[in-house]
């Protein structure tokens, strides 16, 4: 059996994931996927739940949101050209993730590139609309996060709060 849970993280976890999703739902966003996608990858993979850590970790996602958005719309009447981009822009990325902290941080902006030119390719959407609530979905996930963290702080593990009593207590 596991001692060593920390219940506030599974709860942090659920709660954030489960009231973005419902916002996305409330808001009537004609794509709440982001609201699903973006607290998964943060509250999963992000280590720095400051405002800056959530706003870095989020950035490149949104930089390779507007690159797509931008091939999609220049060039919507040759997918050929669409995807050869696609796969050279994958493959930089790719390439530049040389250590494991690279390759989860490519994730998400590989992600929403995807998602962006097959959403622009199949749907008659606006898609400068779907930037905007792009955005709006990085926004929401930040102060959602922001306000599990505050809710349901980080606590240390028994083992470690033990360890640590164990140097504090006086050897006879």
């Amino acid at each position: 059996m596991i001692k060593n849970i920390d219940k506030n993280e599974a709860l942090r976890v659920t709660l954030t994931i489960s009231v973005c999703m419902l916002a996305g739902k409330l808001l009537d966003f004609n794509s709440p996927v982001y609201l699903a996608l973006y607290p998964t990858i943060v509250m999963t993979k992000g280590k720095d739940y400051s405002w800056q850590g959530l706003v870095k970790m989020l950035f490149p996602t949104f930089i390779a949101a507007s690159c797509a958005l931008v091939i999609a719309e220049l060039f919507h009447d040759h997918p050929f050209i669409i995807w050869t981009i696609s796969l050279i822009f994958f493959d930089q990325m790719r390439r530049r993730a040389d250590t494991p902290a690279k390759l989860g941080g490519m994730l998400m902006p590989t992600f929403n590139w995807i998602l962006i030119i097959v959403f622009s390719q199949h749907t008659t959407a606006d898609m400068p609309m779907r930037i905007h609530e792009i955005l709006i979905s990085m926004a929401i996930t930040i102060l959602i996060t922001k306000l599990m963290i505050a809710l349901l702080p980080k606590t240390a593990p028994l083992l470690c709060q033990m360890e640590n009593r164990r140097l504090w207590v006086r050897k006879p």
